[in-house]
């Protein structure tokens, strides 16, 4: 595809008549009582931007989109069809559940050493009988 496809470059003549050299760029000299001929540039088709703003703003959306698709591969639960708001509340609560999760688990091991266990890091049979139970 190359730089320029996807453009509509051409230049409509207004008001009829046809544009010569000079008059094309409303620059010639004009007689008395004719209007200067005035150009239209056609719009790019329809997701084809030129603005580069625009350009700036697809490129963010697209990049928003990517990471959307990593958190859904990541997070059980959510789906392709959800819209991006429930996409993102599922997200959310997911990631509350792990923080709850980590916090019972850090109080059951605190408590497990507390009442005197040794707990040897390395021995994670230890660990996973404190944790289980």
């Amino acid at each position: 595809m190359g730089p320029f496809e996807g453009f509509d470059h051409r230049e409509v003549p207004v008001g009829g008549g046809s544009p010569s050299s000079s008059e094309g760029c409303g620059m010639g000299n004009s007689k008395e009582g004719e209007k200067p001929k005035k150009v239209v540039h056609v719009r790019a088709r329809r997701g084809q931007a030129t603005d580069s703003h625009s350009l700036a703003e697809r490129v963010r959306r697209e990049r928003i989109n990517e990471r959307m698709r990593c958190l859904q591969d990541l997070v059980p639960g959510c789906y392709k069809t959800m819209g991006m708001a429930r996409m993102l509340d599922e997200i959310i609560n997911y990631v509350q559940s792990l923080q709850n999760q980590i916090e019972f688990l850090s109080m059951k091991l605190s408590a497990a050493t507390s009442y005197g266990f040794n707990l040897d890091l390395e021995d994670n049979s230890a660990v996973k009988n404190v944790i289980i139970n």
